[in-house]
């Protein structure tokens, strides 16, 4: 619901340099979701270099990734709406840059084929569970590392990882 001369006012730019660059309003939210997506995805990667287990390799997009969510609170709520929004087209969700691609991948080489689990599943039980290890992990007086190393031990569990 968010007007676009809103938008454009927190964007420090002229309304009308908005409809230069997005023909709609829907145009730019998918641009804007395709670019988070991109930007989760590069940090989750920042300093990967293929790990020995499946559970390190884990272990290192998901502290990347609650490192991001942590730091960057105001586009971890803006794609927590995006995620749910109807204007976001299965185009957007779709598009995958070379980094989103690779994270997939790292998913996909990290399932235990007998837990059934495909990729999407995994990613989305990360997800779930780093949100909830985000919030805690904000919290006043919290230890930020012993409640990320928590979340880990969660995820790790969920997707049948021993």
């Amino acid at each position: 619901d968010a007007a676009t001369a809103r938008i454009a006012k927190a964007a420090k730019v002229a309304h009308g340099t908005l409809f230069t660059y997005f023909p709609t309003k829907e145009a730019l939210f998918n641009a804007l979701y395709v670019d988070i997506k991109e930007e989760i995805a590069a940090h989750m990667l920042d300093g990967y270099a293929k790990k020995e287990t499946p559970r390190d390799r884990l272990h290192h997009l998901w502290h990347n990734y609650v490192a991001w969510g942590t730091q960057a609170q105001a586009k971890r709520r803006t794609m927590a709406q995006l995620s749910v929004s109807s204007v976001v087209t299965e185009a957007a969700r779709t598009s995958a840059s070379d980094l989103t691609n690779t994270v997939g991948q790292v998913f996909a080489a990290c399932i235990d084929p007998a837990t059934n689990q495909t990729p999407a599943f995994v990613a989305g039980a990360m997800t779930a569970l780093a949100e909830v290890t985000m919030g805690f992990m904000l919290q006043p007086g919290a230890d930020p590392k012993a409640m990320a190393e928590m979340g880990f031990e969660a995820f790790w569990r969920s997707i049948g990882g021993h």
